[in-house]
């Protein structure tokens, strides 16, 4: 099962993208804050990392620079409710596979993470099948 970890400073909206994806059928874990985050990812890597990028106990950005240095295979999803377009931008450009501006459809936060998780999936599945046994 494909782990999925949420981090917002916002502790409701944690609770209802973990619910989210729980119904959605990933397993998830939830972090307040990008200290918490990094310290969430050293415990148990996920598969995904969807983060807000303005936390006041550790920023998105910085998440996102620690992720990519020291878990280059975990998948970024960023969002952000700032209306300035250069933190999406700046996610971009550090490695965050995909950005969303808040507020957005949960579908379309759905569908971000099964991209990023599709290109893995679909290279297990065409991997030559090993010969049986028998």
């Amino acid at each position: 099962m494909k782990r999925v970890l949420i981090c917002d400073d916002d502790a409701l909206i944690c609770s209802l993208f973990v619910r989210f994806f729980e119904t959605a059928g990933y397993e998830t874990d939830m972090a307040l804050g990008g200290v918490e985050a990094a310290e969430r990812c050293a415990q148990h890597l996920p598969d995904v990392v969807v983060t807000d990028l303005l936390m006041p106990e550790g920023d998105g950005l910085t998440l996102i620079h620690h992720l990519r240095e020291k878990y280059p295979a975990v998948s970024i999803i960023a969002m952000t409710g700032a209306p300035d377009a250069y933190l999406l931008q700046e996610a971009e450009r550090l490695g965050a596979h995909s950005q969303l501006r808040k507020p957005f459809d949960m579908r379309r936060l759905l569908t971000a993470v099964q991209s990023v998780l599709r290109p893995a999936t679909a290279e297990t599945l065409s991997a030559e099948p090993e010969p049986l046994a028998v």
